[in-house]
């Protein structure tokens, strides 16, 4: 039996800076490991069962496809049954089936005596997810290219307030938009994506907008993070964190999360009762 966490992420910046000729964006962006986590469950079994506390079909988990890309490269064969406790908000721009993803590939490197540093990262990055590699290292830093290409370690020793909205955002409509502006330099306080975001998204944009008319300061502290609809500020005010808190009802979640250096999956795994 085996009990492993998977991350949370924000992208503090993130900036588009070009296009490849498959039409996939290239970014240069920062990705902040924090602390809210996703739980798996592990065990082998006579057959793989995957249980999840959110509606999420069987035949659709990232678990399954990453299972099925790593047996394919490796010529492995698998069982397990898994229970996966989602704490991630699905749709949220936190990458949680990423975190997911990488977890899964970390533990199954693990459990077949291979270093998870002989994956193809620009494979994983096309097959599974963007944010697929980045969790693999499982090292707060910069990234470029589409997500595979893994830079300078980098961690902001902060706090940070998560807003996340009781709505999900398609990623693939954001960056099919066509409304991306591509960046020539580096702007670290810049999310491309936003604007994209307000303009295809009502719910979004009015999400945006009532946070603003509940508070005016807000406009120059809340950022968006990732492709999704959350939204942070770092290192808030007891008063922000208290007021969020009051304000959000039934009209988002928040999450006050501290930011990671680094995160090692091997260290948090262990016999854990089913």
């Amino acid at each position: 039996m085996y009990r492993l966490l998977s991350p949370a992420k924000i992208n503090t910046f993130l900036n588009v800076i070009g296009k490849t000729k498959d039409g996939y964006h290239i970014i240069d962006s920062h990705l902040q490991l924090v602390s809210l986590f996703d739980e798996f469950l592990i065990k082998e079994a006579k057959n793989t069962i995957i249980k999840c506390n959110t509606n999420i079909a069987q035949d659709q988990n990232i678990i399954f496809r990453t299972m099925s890309w790593f047996e394919k490269r490796y010529k492995k064969r698998h069982k397990f049954q898994i229970k996966l406790t989602k704490n991630i908000p699905i749709g949220s721009g936190l990458g949680g089936g990423s975190s997911n993803a990488a977890t899964m590939l970390n533990f199954l490197c693990h459990y077949n005596g291979i270093s998870n540093k002989h994956l193809d990262y620009k494979d994983l990055a096309i097959e599974i997810g963007a944010d697929v590699p980045f969790f693999v290292n499982s090292r707060s830093c910069y990234v470029g290219g589409i997500g595979e290409i893994i830079l300078k370690e980098k961690s902001r020793n902060s706090n940070f307030l998560l807003i996340v909205p009781n709505f999900e955002v398609s990623t693939k409509k954001v960056f099919q938009s066509n409304l991306i502006k591509i960046e020539n330099k580096r702007r670290e306080e810049l999310n491309s994506l936003f604007t994209p975001l307000i303009k295809i998204s009502d719910k979004f944009s009015k999400f945006y907008n009532d946070l603003i008319s509940l508070e005016p300061i807000f406009k120059d502290k809340l950022k968006l993070s990732g492709s999704g609809g959350s939204l942070f500020i770092e290192n808030p005010t007891k008063k922000e964190v208290a007021f969020l808190e009051k304000e959000k009802a039934q009209k988002f979640r928040v999450f006050l999360v501290e930011g990671l250096k680094y995160y090692h999956f091997k260290e948090d795994w262990g016999v854990a009762k089913w």
